[in-house]
């Protein structure tokens, strides 16, 4: 097991997604986990292991929510139709902003990196409309690193009351990004260790007042 960062008023989470085992959601809750966030899909696909996920975390009493991989290279309609299709009602989303590369390990290949800034913020702006329509905006969650948001996205205007879920690796805590609300929750590590799943583990510290864990 992991040794694990501090901060007042946190607890920890993990995010799933598919595997060839199904992690055991009684372990990693006996080692501290309260949060399970699940993928949900990316593009066109629809993870069906979410639901299966979540009701596990649920049973236990895990707080929980889904995450949406998101491509620019994909109809943003049919992106946030998926989204509001197959997340359970009241649950909250977190859309997932990163490096999307056509062909690993080759920098030049990047799908946002292939679209002009205004197309970038467009691809994003249409996919939180279309959440939107079903979801309360307080309810759809950023994740992404101050990096990538700054400098791919342009940090534009209009997110600040959407909650962060902060990923920055090798810090004490997470640097506020410009036009981003306070973090929520931060990502610690992608190769950390818990009992209950297999292999590597994407780790995050929640804030408790965000669950309502206080």
């Amino acid at each position: 097991m992991s040794k694990f960062p501090t901060i007042p008023e946190t607890v920890l989470g993990i995010d799933c997604f598919h595997e060839d085992v199904i992690p055991s959601f009684r372990y990693m809750k006996d080692a501290g986990v309260k949060v399970c966030i699940a993928k949900l899909g990316e593009g066109t696909f629809v993870d069906r292991s979410f639901i299966s996920h979540i009701q596990r975390a649920s049973m236990l009493g895990m707080a929980n929510a889904g995450y949406w991989f998101a491509r620019p290279d994909v109809n943003t309609a049919i992106q946030g139709g998926s989204i509001i299709g197959n997340l359970p009602k009241g649950m909250r989303v977190f859309l997932d902003l990163e490096p999307s590369l056509e062909k690993p390990n080759d920098l030049g290949s990047d799908r946002w990196e292939m679209l002009s800034l205004a197309r970038r913020q467009k691809v994003l702006a249409g996919l939180v409309s279309t959440a939107k329509a079903m979801i309360p905006p307080k309810s759809i969650g950023l994740y992404c690193t101050k990096d990538f948001w700054e400098n791919v996205l342009g940090a534009p205007d209009g997110y600040q009351a959407h909650p962060w879920w902060a990923a920055e690796y090798g810090v004490d805590s997470p640097k506020q990004a410009k036009n981003l609300g306070p973090w929520v929750g931060w990502q610690f590590t992608g190769t950390g260790a818990i009992p209950g799943f297999t292999g590597d583990a994407d780790l995050s510290l929640w804030k408790k007042t965000f669950w309502g864990l206080v």
